[in-house]
């Protein structure tokens, strides 16, 4: 019998090294070369979760989908859970794909820990597995249990860090959503308070509006189409329309400052940033047709904003409600 071929300890460490020194490169950058070195250290012995968190992180950079991307996370489960970031990674693609219980489970009672930097985005996940279930759940005429996830999605437990979070900055998406599992459940009275509530909101205050970007479309900005929807519910229909419109020019605008394609050769932090950008204008915009009707041109947008943003939990779910 040949013996083992001899495990160098030191091949993954080696190979990750040799993608950071592609990726931050000032010149002759590749994020290809970079991906490349990083598939090598995750295939390696030993497995480090950190590589697998990077690895994804290029991916995301890249524009990798996120169905290969998951499958890598999951195949090397036992390696992923050890670290917070990786498995925030995991968790997130779960919610993009439509997996809701899976990852919801993920976030479940784990301490998701706190360092600076580390932007684990695992509140939002948490609100877009909850909110996206619901719907789930209401289209299948399960009132209650939807009432019960829209409930919940606000509810960040206290596992999973949120310091700097606005909850309350989708506060109109998770009225309109109560109002109408009350609606579906037969109380007229419960669903016209929480659509009035939802209509109700105001601007936030530009400090509060997290991750605003000066020209780009704002996570507070996409609530108008939930206003709209309530609007639309207390029958005030022009007010809804000249929300949506509104929204529609805000996206548009928005996007006129953005590359129309990310750059590949930009440092990895600004092609994830443009990514994000572009991903969110195009949903803001694809929102908008939407809530006026013209689903050709919603479909559009959501189509853009998964080519510019792959794993847009929103964009995909809502695209996936078009078909």
């Amino acid at each position: 019998m040949e013996a083992a071929a001899a495990i160098d300890p030191s091949m993954p460490i080696v190979h990750r090294n040799l993608a950071i020194a592609w990726w931050h490169r000032t010149s002759g950058r590749s994020l290809d070369k970079a991906i490349a070195q990083l598939e090598l250290a995750v295939a390696a012995t030993p497995k480090y979760a950190k590589h697998f968190a990077e690895l994804d992180e290029l991916y995301e950079a890249a524009g990798v989908a996120p169905e290969k991307r998951l499958a890598l996370l999951e195949k090397n489960q036992d390696v992923v859970s050890q670290r917070d970031d990786s498995l925030a990674h995991e968790a997130g693609l779960l919610v993009s794909l439509g997996k809701y219980d899976e990852a919801i489970k993920r976030l479940t009672g784990r301490e998701f820990a706190v360092w600076e930097g580390g932007n684990l985005n695992v509140a939002d996940n948490w609100t877009d597995a909850h909110m996206l279930r619901g719907q789930k759940l209401l289209q299948a005429k399960h009132g209650k249990e939807a009432l019960a996830e829209f409930q919940m999605a606000l509810e960040i437990p206290t596992n999973l860090p949120s310091e700097g979070i606005d909850v309350s900055g989708r506060e109109p998406e998770a009225d309109y959503w109560i109002g109408s599992a009350y609606s579906a459940l037969g109380d007229a009275a419960q669903a016209k308070k929480y659509w009035q509530k939802s209509a109700d909101v105001k601007s936030a205050p530009p400090q509060r509006q997290r991750r605003r970007r000066r020209g780009g479309v704002s996570p507070r900005d996409l609530q108008a189409y939930y206003q709209a929807l309530s609007l639309r519910k207390l029958g005030q229909a022009d007010k809804a329309t000249a929300l949506l419109q509104q929204l529609v020019e805000t996206s548009k605008q928005a996007l006129q400052g953005e590359p129309a394609k990310p750059d590949l050769s930009a440092p990895l932090d600004t092609l994830k940033a443009q990514r994000a950008a572009l991903g969110t204008a195009h949903y803001g915009a694809g929102l908008g047709y939407l809530g006026l009707n013209e689903q050709p041109q919603a479909r559009e947008e959501f189509t853009k904003a998964l080519e510019a943003s792959p794993d847009h939990a929103g964009a995909k779910a809502a695209l996936a409600e078009l078909r």
